[in-house]
């Protein structure tokens, strides 16, 4: 889940180092991420505020509410 919006990031231009900067959270921990690792809440929390974002945003929570709404 977590590779999509690392993949939106990525699509807007953030590199791994920028995102690195940014959030606090060390490079290899970020390489993982595009890698799909799954992310522990502080992770969560820390590209949340980032980025502006929800943490059910970066697990692509939100995506699957609006299908079983629809």
């Amino acid at each position: 889940m977590i590779e999509a919006f690392m993949r939106e990031l990525r699509q807007q231009g953030f590199t791994q180092d920028r995102i690195a900067e940014m959030t606090g959270i060390n490079q290899a921990n970020i390489s993982r991420l595009f890698r799909g690792s799954e992310p522990n809440a502080s992770t969560l929390i820390k590209l949340a505020e980032a980025f502006n974002v929800t943490t059910d945003h970066i697990l692509g929570r939100d995506k699957a509410e609006k299908k079983k709404a629809a």
